[in-house]
């Protein structure tokens, strides 16, 4: 009794479907189980979750883990387009009419429709659900990847082998145990600390304005320059010193002519010593001036404070596009930006 072409081909097409949605499966695995983080899964392990310990398990041997997802996705793609492209092929072929190339063409043709498929729902797509639920995809993962560890031992074995020997040949370091946490991460965990109690709200606080400082730009926190308290180099010295020393400022800008042109920094300690040196009478306030350090008003508080560090500064003068001073901005301006 003859074969039914139809029935062959609906087979086929069904074969091909179960083998891309396998092919989707170790996809999702590959991409949740990278992405998880070994931090919360150890945490999780402690607690007593199996599937999170056996993920940590994995995560320890990437290469192993790698090989054996590379091995079920090689599979997957060599069978699905090894029991259709032939057969397929011969159902295509007559479109081409009586070309002489009609089966090489319908071949082409048939790979590239299902390597169109594959790659769309058993490669991009899965990954990307993975992605918005990684670690529940990747504890679902967990008993597959090991069965599949088993049954594939020595092929896995061969590649694990293969990939160690050409990483021990490549100069560059390999490490797998400094994990990088996201900013993304260390926000999730953050947040979940407090909704469970385990930080409060002053240290929820300190924790977010840290995190905000490479998002927040030095005018959001700037004392702008027309709040400012500075003094005026072509005064007479004892009237500048009595300015100085009737406000609770620790540090005062000194400009010349108008704001927009601040000359130096008068620390307040600086005055002192110099004063018991020589005499409030004789102090010159150019003589207890420091250079001030000049930035955009568009850096960020992160970059200030490091910029602050290394000048060795405690004051900064914020400029617009236009070199004008719009406004100044203290460390204890910045500290407060941090603990609120």
């Amino acid at each position: 009794m003859g074969s039914d072409p139809d029935g062959q081909i609906w087979g086929q097409l069904i074969l091909i479907v179960i083998l891309t949605l396998i092919n989707a499966g170790f996809a999702a695995a590959e991409i949740a189980v990278v992405s998880s983080s070994r931090t919360r899964m150890k945490a999780q392990a402690d607690k007593g979750d199996h599937k999170a310990a056996k993920l940590v398990t994995i995560m320890k041997d990437s290469s192993n883990f790698l090989a054996t997802i590379q091995v079920g996705i090689t599979f997957a793609g060599f069978f699905a387009s090894a029991s259709a492209a032939t057969t397929l092929a011969d159902r295509v072929a007559p479109i081409f009419g009586g070309w002489s190339f009609a089966h090489e063409a319908a071949v082409i043709l048939v790979t590239l429709i299902l390597s169109y498929f594959s790659l769309v729902f058993g490669e991009l797509y899965p990954k990307q659900v993975a992605l918005q639920m990684t670690e529940r995809v990747a504890k679902m993962s967990v008993t597959p990847i090991s069965w599949l560890a088993k049954v594939m031992r020595p092929f896995v074995w061969l590649l694990s082998a293969s990939t160690k020997l050409l990483m021990k040949l490549t100069p560059m370091e390999f490490n797998h145990e400094g994990e990088t946490v996201t900013r993304d991460e260390m926000v999730s965990m953050i947040e979940s600390g407090r909704n469970s109690g385990a930080i409060d709200p002053d240290e929820y606080q300190m924790f977010e304005g840290i995190i905000s400082l490479s998002d927040t730009m030095a005018r959001e926190v700037m004392v702008p320059r027309t709040d400012a308290f500075m003094v005026d180099a072509q005064e007479p010295d004892h009237t500048a010193i009595d300015a100085i020393l009737n406000n609770i400022y620790s540090r005062i800008p000194v400009y010349e002519e108008d704001k927009d042109h601040v000359v130096g920094i008068v620390h307040i300690k600086n005055l002192l010593k110099e004063a018991r040196r020589v005499g409030f009478d004789h102090v010159k306030i150019e003589s207890v001036m420091t250079a001030p350090v000049f930035v955009p008003e568009t850096i960020t508080v992160d970059d200030l404070l490091t910029e602050m560090q290394v000048k060795q500064q405690q004051m900064a003068i914020l400029l617009d596009e236009y070199g004008g001073v719009v406004g100044i901005v203290t460390i204890e301006d910045l500290l407060e930006e941090i603990v609120g």
